[in-house]
């Protein structure tokens, strides 16, 4: 499993957005290098992502313009939307049912045949950084360092 913890300044990081959101989606697919387009581009299952998110009373948007486009990969392999989070209380009660979302689309005795592609990032207390988490492998490896990293605070590896 691949794991690495960047730092990035919030304008470089989210585009530019009205959204007042909690959770804000990113266009681009983690690890994946997307075709050029005028579209924002987001995985498949980011419809999935966002209703689970709604209906767990956390308040979710996209990070665009609202010409989006959708990218789906056939491969035994899953990419979740690139996540970010206003808040580090936020991303740590979304990490609970990310989780449970994630457990339930690779199920079981497939999350151990399953690579899984996720980058999440968190707003830093200073409110001018992201600290990003990019994990790349065995689902069931990145799930668990994914949820350590959204449960911890920010700035601790």
């Amino acid at each position: 499993m691949q794991v690495e913890i960047t730092h990035q300044p919030i304008a470089d990081a989210i585009p530019p957005h009205q959204s007042q959101a909690d959770i804000l989606i990113v266009p681009g697919l983690p690890d994946y290098q997307v075709p050029e387009t005028d579209q924002a581009l987001y995985p498949t299952n980011v419809a999935d992502l966002v209703k689970i998110a709604r209906e767990a009373g956390f308040s979710i948007d996209y990070a665009d313009d609202g010409n989006r486009a959708y990218f789906g990969l056939k491969a035994a392999e899953v990419w979740i939307p690139i996540i970010t989070f206003v808040n580090e209380a936020v991303a740590a009660g979304f990490g609970v049912v990310i989780g449970d979302w994630l457990r339930e689309l690779i199920g079981t005795e497939e999350g151990r045949r399953t690579r899984l592609h996720v980058k999440v990032g968190k707003k830093q207390v200073d409110g001018d950084t992201v600290e990003w988490m990019t994990a790349n492998g065995d689902a069931d490896e990145v799930l668990q360092a994914l949820e350590t990293f959204l449960a911890r605070p920010s700035g601790r590896d």
